[in-house]
């Protein structure tokens, strides 16, 4: 959420590629299967023009390895938090949604799908122990591109 997962234009990154320095119309920040298990899995997708491809990267590396170094805000930390807190109903909507949280629990061996044991877990991050984790987990060195054009594109 920090990084951009949240709702619309918040986050290091959306702020950084598309408020700061207009480099793409969209921006969004996702965990991906895995990421509870193998760390840092993440994916960054970046709608940019071609032109703005390498700016783009570079701008998201940056501010990933700013996360890293400097880690979160009080205030961030604080807007993530409420986030997750006042969307959690919304991702128990569809039958859909609620399979996915059991089978989550099923693999972490955790209640992920008790709504107030999320949201215990949730209150007791602390800036100091997530700055820890990114620090541990967050390696922006080891981070992939993959971009995909259009065939109009690539014929340019």
């Amino acid at each position: 959420v920090v990084l951009g997962a949240g709702p619309g234009l918040v986050g290091r990154i959306p702020q950084r590629v598309r408020e700061s320095e207009g480099l793409a119309y969209v921006s969004q920040v996702a965990t991906v299967a895995g990421a509870g298990r193998t760390a840092g899995r993440m994916a960054i997708y970046i709608g940019t023009a071609a032109g703005n491809v390498e700016r783009a990267r570079s701008a998201v590396i940056e501010e990933l390895e700013r996360f890293v170094a400097e880690g979160v805000s009080d205030h961030e930390l604080d807007m993530a938090k409420r986030y997750l807190l006042g969307s959690a109903p919304f991702r128990r909507e569809t039958a859909a949604q609620v399979a996915a949280l059991q089978a989550q629990a099923c693999f972490y061996g955790e209640p992920y799908d008790r709504e107030s044991w999320l949201a215990e877990r949730i209150h007791e991050v602390d800036g100091a122990r997530l700055d820890e984790v990114v620090r541990r987990h967050l390696d922006p060195v080891r981070a992939s591109t993959t971009v995909g054009l259009p065939r109009a594109a690539l014929a340019g």
